[in-house]
């Protein structure tokens, strides 16, 4: 879908519940494929974009689950860190 926001978590309302073009609105779990999967093929990587064992991911750590919120409020939600790919692996607390 074709949206006008670049805030990623305002983005994913945006694709779920207001598409820039009428009647092009997607489930949650398509937008994130769009954010993950789709931002990975137009950086031209094929090893980012999902989890899966011998990838490389990026991690955003949110405070809710989008899957149980309602989406006007998901550009609300605190990010609470992130982890890039490529920091250094830290044992469990």
């Amino acid at each position: 879908p074709v949206v006008r926001e670049l805030r990623p978590l305002a983005g994913l309302r945006a694709a779920v519940s207001g598409a820039y073009v009428p009647g092009q609105d997607v489930t949650l779990a398509q937008a994130l494929g769009a954010y993950t999967r789709g931002g990975a093929a137009a950086h031209g990587d094929p090893d980012r974009g999902t989890l899966e064992p011998g990838r490389h991911a990026d991690l955003t750590v949110i405070g809710g689950n989008l899957f149980d919120t309602d989406p006007h409020s998901w550009p609300d939600i605190p990010v609470r860190g992130g982890v890039p790919a490529d920091a250094p692996e830290r044992e469990a607390p």
